[in-house]
């Protein structure tokens, strides 16, 4: 279980970057801030499987300070991507 649930949570990181990525390599603006979007929600699934990691047991709530950290500065960034390319 721990070992699927590890494997999501890479897999909901890269899509993040990968998207971003993604979405810049696209020719139109409309896929770029699909993609955005698309990077927001791989950003919200590692939340909540870093909450159900907490929830088994796996990790500790002190241990979760620093990774809900770094996803409120991504969250913030991406947020602010997205507003900055609907403006284009």
């Amino acid at each position: 279980e721990i070992y699927a649930l590890s494997s999501q949570i890479r897999r909901a990181v890269t899509s993040i970057t990968f998207n971003i990525a993604e979405g810049y390599g696209r020719k139109t603006l409309k896929d770029r801030i699909h993609f955005l979007y698309i990077a927001r929600g791989s950003l919200y699934e590692l939340e909540a499987q870093l909450i159900t990691c907490m929830d088994l047991g796996y990790l500790k709530q002190e241990e979760m300070k620093d990774v809900v950290l770094l996803q409120s500065q991504v969250a913030r960034m991406l947020a602010g991507l997205i507003r900055a390319n609907e403006m284009e």
